[in-house]
Order: C-alpha cells, then structure tokens, then sequence
C-alpha cells in the first residue's frame, strides 16, 4: 500500500514466536498456536503441483480479486459462505468485498469500521506486481470439497524506496470444512513493512458485523514454521438481532445522474437478515431528500418472514420525480426494535439532478465551491485515481475533463479515459490519453482538458483516470456528503475501490454534450475508406512474443506504439500491410495498451498483458 502522506515515525517489530491461545470471542471462537499444548502442528501444504490449483491473477498494491468458488459451503460463525475474494494485502472475505478493500490504516480486530467478515492472516503493507517481486498466491480446493487453501508465495511489504518493496512472505489460509476451522501457517518470512499509521499488521478474524471477531495480535511478525488455529464453538447462546440495508439502486449504491423534469426515479433497495434469528417482519423505510434534508418523496415496506441471512429485495410504490437541478439524497432505513448493528441501518445513494437540455453537461459528484481539502498524493509518485460516470443520456460525446489540483510543484500529471467494458463493467480499453504538461498545471484551480476528438458513449459508463507521473501533484478531495461510492485509487497500474470512498469524493468532472447516434455497423476507428479498422492481439496474455494484426492493409505505413496504463509512451514501430510481431522481452510483466496510428489519426487500441 502505499502512503497517502510521508511519515518519519520509528519502526518498533516483535517477532510471534510465543506460545499462546486466545479468545473466546463474543459467539465462543478460540484459538492456539503451534507453540501451545493441544494447538495445531505447523505442515505446510504445497499447492502448486496438486491437481485445480488455480492461480490469483492482478493483484497489485492495495486491491481486490474475485470472487472465487470454495468448492463448499464454509460455516463461518452463524452463517454459511461458499465465495470469498482475495485481497492482496493477505486476507480473504465474504460478503460485502464487492465494493470494499482493507488497506492503511488497518482496524483492530472486530471493528465496525467497513470492510466486514474477513479473515486476515497477515494483514499488512503487502504488494504485489512491483517491477522485479516475483509474488504470486493461489488457491486449491480438495477432492472431497471440504478444505480450501489459499497461499500467498514470496509477497514482499510495499516500500517507498526503490525497487517499491522489500522482505518476503510466505503463508497461507486453510479453510476445513470438517470442523469448520480456520488455520494460518507461516513458512517464511523477512523484512518488515511500515510502522505508520498504526495498527501496520492485524492477524484475526471478523464477522459480517464487526461487532464480533477475535484478534490474534497486531503489530506482531509471525515467525517462521508458525501455524495458528482458530476453533468455531460447537455451540453457541450469542444472539444476534441484526437487519440491515446492502444497497440502494446498485450493488455499490453508486451515484446515479437524472434529467431535470423526469422521468422518474423508482426507489429500489436489498436489505439483508445479519443476524443468527428469524425474523417474522421489520419495517423498511425509503425517502428522497434535498442537502438540507427536506423530504421530496417517501414510503414505507414490511418484509415478510425473513431466515438468517436472508436478503429480500424491497420496490417502493411512490416514486421520485426529480424537480431542478441539483443534489438529492436517496436513503434506506431499517426499523427493527432491539436491533444490535446501527452502523448497516440505512444506506444513503447521492443523486445529481442535471439540466440536460444544456449545450454542455457537466457530470460531477462535487458541489460548487468545495476546496479540495488537503489532497490525495501516493508516495513515491507513481499512483492514480479514478472516478466512474454513467451519462443521463445516450448517445453523448466526452469533450473535457476537469481535475481539480490542490497543489502542484514539478511534474505534470496524465489524464485517461476508459470504456467500462472489463469484467463486471471495470476499466478495460482506453479511448483515450492526455499528457498534461507541468506549465499547465495550476494549483487551487480546476484544470480543464479539451479533448481533440470526442469520445462517443452509446451504452454503459466510462471511467476518467488521473495518474500522477511523479511526486508534487495532489488531486482534490470532497469531503462533503452525500458521497458517489463512485472512486478509485491506481497502484501499480490495477484499478481497486478507493479507500475512504464512503467518507470523501475524489474531485474529477468530465463534460458531455449531446451526439447524434452511430449508425454505421461494426465498432471501431474508420481507416480512409470508411470501413472499420481494429487490431488483435495474439496470444493475451503474452509472455515473450505477440502477434499484432489489424483488419485491413494499411494505405500507408503507420506506426505502433507501446504505452504504459499511465499514459506514457515506451516503445514506436513502424508497420505497414496487416500484422506485426512484437518482442516483448524488454517490458516487466504488467498491463500495456497498443495504440495503431496512420496519417496521424488513430486507427485503433487494445490491451495487453504480460505475464511471465
């Protein structure tokens, strides 16, 4: 992970190496180490040459993969889960990791600080995907589909210093469906991450509350050959009385853009049985306000009979009819008596009411006037941020961006536009970059882009990048609720939930203007005779060569570059008919776009990786 401010604070480590137990926690978990009578005997499992072992692919610095099959329903304190997500940090977690990532400052074990229901075997300033790292973690589930091991092999702490990192770890999770326990074991470890802020390393577990979780340690390395047990009680008498809402509109409760006048917003949400008791019926409650809390538009649900972890979906009758412009409040409260979880209650969705009948439209999850707080800047300079539109109409035309910089000193900084064609509508394709020169940039002041061709959006959303290029840039930050769920943090080129997204804003606008629909076929860049012209590449991922092919012959020799996903240009070819093979030995694993260009025009993008 990296620092979002420098710190000169001491680094104080003590090394596990006790014996111990510990717990019970409020349901009865327990657990013993290796070093204890009766406690678990360390025996690394080797992975890798069983039979559907399967590699976590795109883990970065501070980021989130998933989700993946247990293979079985594991029986995690009163619930079952049978996905988790793997987090690069070194925990795995259920529910609720959609959306959601545990990076510094980390929590102590339980919280009921977001994320929830976790286990974290070493969860500390891990990176992965540093130039020259050779980190790697994957996962295994048995033949009988009761055991699931996830390992993490050779992942080094994040550094400030050059190369990005330094030390290694090795360890893994063993999930046992038998006894429905939870085992860490520690084969190697060296190094130490960074002491600031504190809690820098939390070893435990959580429940999908946070109210309840029992922590091993903080602050404290594992030794080597070092395994810990946690035991889930046979039985229990805790009770849990716990509803709550999961999202409104969307999974992520993201922001949502509506024209000014309708047509209207229908009120949508999921609320969710947390707790271990059967409920018979509560009452859920849905309003939309304006910022000063004025009531607009409301109405009441009950739910029917609801098991543990049961989730209902609850569609109110009154809806929304979006009046002038402006920002609103859609907000979804739960109204169970003796509830024990106030902090999942109610969710709130920020909606922006726009005048779309504007020659220009600007969407922005940032009120007029906010200062940009004191900014967002990752140590050692090469860190990004993002923010995700979906336009209130279609077509329309991207033809600015607007960053809002808080200060500035000597480098300029990179502006990118992604289509939001990925897996589960994340950042994929370019449609297009900007390098801002640092005499551009202005401080205390949006920094306004116009873009030379407008990007049409026919569907879907898109998502605008801001990658530093360098120490001395600092983005705005919007501390002013409501919030859009809608940013993002870069490190080391993968996208990931920005951190405090539940608290700030992160202060990137993009213009759009009305387009006339595409009616031609195909999708694309038009070559001079107007048909289509795309590029493939062969094989992706690629480890030493690629094939690089376009549709139809070049009228005249073009040029194809090698960019880096901050924008920065590392390698031109010359190329003429209708492919070309690239040597990619020089380029370190990692994401690249491939940008095809002739008479100046681009003719085409993709991406690509290198994996080794």
């Amino acid at each position: 992970m990296k620092k979002i401010f420098l710190s000169a604070n001491a680094i104080l480590l003590s090394f596990a190496s006790f014996a111990g137990s510990g717990g019970p926690d409020a349901y009865g978990y327990t657990w013993k180490d290796s070093n204890e009578p009766g406690g678990p005997a360390y025996q690394w499992i080797d992975i890798l040459p069983l039979s559907g072992t399967t590699q976590v692919k795109l883990l970065s610095d501070d980021n989130v993969r998933g989700p993946f099959p247990a293979g079985f329903n594991f029986h995690f304190y009163w619930y079952d889960v049978d996905l988790f997500w793997v987090g690069s940090n070194g925990y795995i977690g259920f529910s609720g990791f959609t959306s959601a990532q545990l990076a510094q400052p980390f929590p102590y074990i339980p919280s009921s600080t977001a994320p929830q229901d976790f286990i974290a075997a070493l969860t500390s300033d891990l990176v992965f995907g540093a130039p020259g790292d050779s980190a790697t973690c994957w996962y295994w589930t048995n033949a009988a589909k009761d055991t699931l091991v996830v390992s993490y092999l050779d992942v080094p702490f994040w550094n400030a210093a050059y190369p990005g990192f330094t030390g290694s770890n090795t360890f893994q999770i063993i999930l046992s469906a038998a006894d429905s326990s939870v085992t860490f074991q520690y084969k190697y470890q060296s190094g130490y991450p960074s002491s600031s802020p504190v809690p820098y390393m939390v070893i435990g577990i959580e429940n999908n509350s946070g109210l309840v979780g029992l922590q091993h340690s903080s602050d404290f390395i594992p030794a080597a050959s070092y395994a810990v047990k946690f035991y889930n009680p046979p039985s229990s008498s805790y009770v849990a009385q716990d509803v709550g809402v999961t999202w409104n509109d969307n999974p992520e409760t993201g922001a949502g853009f509506l024209p000014a006048g309708g047509p209207s917003f229908n009120m949508t949400s999921e609320v969710k049985n947390f707790g271990n008791q059967y409920l018979v019926s509560y009452n859920v409650w849905s309003r939309v306000t304006d910022i000063s809390s004025n009531i607009l538009a409301q109405d009441w649900a009950t739910t029917g009979l609801m098991a543990p972890s049961q989730t209902q979906v609850i569609n109110m009758s009154v809806p929304f009819l979006p009046p002038g412009v402006g920002t609103y409040q859609y907000i979804t409260e739960t109204q169970l008596a003796g509830d024990m979880v106030s902090s999942n209650d109610s969710k709130t969705m920020e909606l922006v009411v726009l005048d779309t009948s504007a020659a220009e439209v600007r969407l922005s999850y940032n009120p007029q006037g906010a200062t940009g707080g004191i900014g967002l800047n990752w140590t050692g300079g090469n860190g990004g941020a993002g923010v995700y539109f979906i336009p209130p109409f279609y077509p329309c035309e991207i033809t600015k961006l607007s960053y809002y910089i808080v200060s500035h000193t000597t480098n300029g900084f990179s502006a990118v536009v992604y289509d939001d064609d990925g897996f589960n509508a994340s950042p994929y394709t370019i449609l297009d970059s900007v390098y801002v020169q640092s005499n551009m940039v202005y401080a205390s002041a949006w920094n306004t882009i116009v873009l030379d061709t407008p990007i049409v959006i026919n569907s879907g959303g898109f998502y605008v990048g801001w990658y530093m290029n360098g120490d001395g840039t600092t983005l705005g930050q919007d501390n002013t609720p409501p919030f859009s769920n809608r940013t993002f943090e870069v490190l080391n080129g993968q996208w990931a939930v920005y951190r405090f997204r539940e608290v700030e804003d992160l202060m990137i606008n993009a213009v759009i203007t009305k387009s006339t629909p595409d009616t031609t076929s195909g999708a694309g860049v038009k070559d001079f005779e107007g048909s289509v012209q795309e590029i493939r590449a062969y094989p992706n991922p690629a480890a030493d060569k690629l094939l690089v092919a376009w549709n139809r012959p070049l009228l005249q020799a073009g040029e194809l570059s090698i960019f880096s996903m901050q924008g920065k240009i590392l390698r031109n070819l010359q190329c003429t008919g209708t492919q070309t093979l690239l040597d990619l030995k020089e380029l370190p694993p990692g994401i690249y776009v491939l940008e095809l260009k002739s008479a100046g025009q681009v003719r085409g993008r993709t991406r690509v990786a290198v994996c080794r």
